[in-house]
């Protein structure tokens, strides 16, 4: 069963077929195993240029979106909860780039292969979950999603550590690309 999302799917948010249970299980070893023994020689790619390029466009669109329910008093639920919202994104953007030093980004896991190569391998993995749970994320799912995956391939303390931070950036990632959507 290979359920792996395409990230250059472009500017879609995260989303694949919802699975559950076992199912979600069964892919989180199998992604493991796909990626184990797989060296990496590939330069490491930083999260940081598109957290910041996420929140670019993510103010041009509130500035946007502001001065066009002002003119015209047309709000539609997507884009009131991204004015509502916004100045939660922008803290959510200060989070990140505290709690991600480069040095420390530098020093995780890369993946060795597809779409996320040269990536932290915990950022691809947690796109899987996301995209795979619809991104109705529960802490419990979270932690047997991980923990099967590390049946196979042992996640660093480091990896273990950023899960909270590499879940923040996914979700400004997929803001971005719903609001593209708008």
């Amino acid at each position: 069963m290979k359920f792996f999302i395409q990230a250059t799917t472009k500017n879609k948010p995260y989303k694949d077929i919802v699975l559950n249970g076992e199912d979600l299980l069964n892919h989180a070893e199998e992604i493991a195993r796909s990626s184990a023994n797989q060296g990496s020689s590939h330069p490491k790619r930083s999260l940081l240029p598109r957290v910041k390029e996420n929140m670019k466009f993510l103010e041009q669109a509130y500035r946007k979106i502001a001065d066009y329910s002002t003119k015209t008093q047309d709000v539609v639920p997507a884009t009131e909860w991204l004015l509502d919202n916004f100045y939660s994104l922008k803290d959510l953007r200060l989070e990140i780039e505290n709690n991600l030093p480069e040095k420390f980004e530098r020093q995780l896991p890369q993946s060795p292969s597809g779409d996320f190569q040269g990536y932290p391998r915990i950022y691809g993995l947690l796109i899987e979950l996301i995209a795979h749970t619809d991104s109705q994320l529960q802490s419990e799912t979270l932690k047997a999603f991980i923990n099967a995956y590390q049946v196979q391939v042992p996640l660093s303390s480091g990896e273990l550590w950023a899960i909270p931070i590499m879940l923040r950036i996914i979700l400004l990632e997929n803001i971005r690309r719903i609001t593209e959507q708008i």
